[in-house]
């Protein structure tokens, strides 16, 4: 599993010990993940397209699954009109090959109400840079009854 490359003395080549940044590029899985996370601010689901294979399947612990990108537009374009604002964070990741793992943050604002914030733990695997599989362990029981219905009538609508 790689983290990062092992930085170099750029005089004699060998190897400091220390951790160095890996070098951040369109492929790269981890570039990927924070520019998709970034596009939730634009809150339309347009802007979550490029970032998903045709055949995601988003699962969330305690919910149905959706499959699908059309299908998983089609939710969070749901949620956008749900919510008024939607912002979601990665605190840590470990990458290794095509698979993402990040403690993540997500927030939901509402406007007669105060936001439901969510700390999970977030599975993404990648193919092609896309986002193939989402898997979020959030547990459904954390978050408030109102917010929890709302999670699943969304998730059942037709698309």
């Amino acid at each position: 599993m790689m983290i990062g490359r092992p930085a170099t003395d750029q005089a004699t080549g060998q190897a400091t010990g220390r951790p160095q940044e890996a070098t951040r590029t369109v492929g790269d899985p981890a570039f990927a993940l924070g520019s998709f996370l970034r596009a939730f601010r634009a809150h339309r689901a347009e802007a979550l397209e490029p970032f998903l294979h045709a055949d995601v399947t988003y699962a969330v612990a305690g919910f149905a699954g959706v499959e699908g990108r059309r299908a998983v537009l089609a939710y969070w374009r749901r949620m956008f009109e749900s919510h008024a604002e939607i912002r979601m964070s990665a605190s840590r990741r470990i990458q290794d090959g095509e698979v993402v793992i990040a403690a993540q943050r997500q927030a939901y604002a509402f406007t007669a109400r105060p936001p439901v914030v969510v700390n999970s733990l977030v599975v993404y695997e990648l193919r092609d840079g896309r986002i193939l599989g989402w898997s979020d362990t959030l547990r459904a029981l954390d978050l408030d009854p109102d917010e929890r219905d709302l999670w699943r009538r969304l998730r059942r609508a037709r698309w």
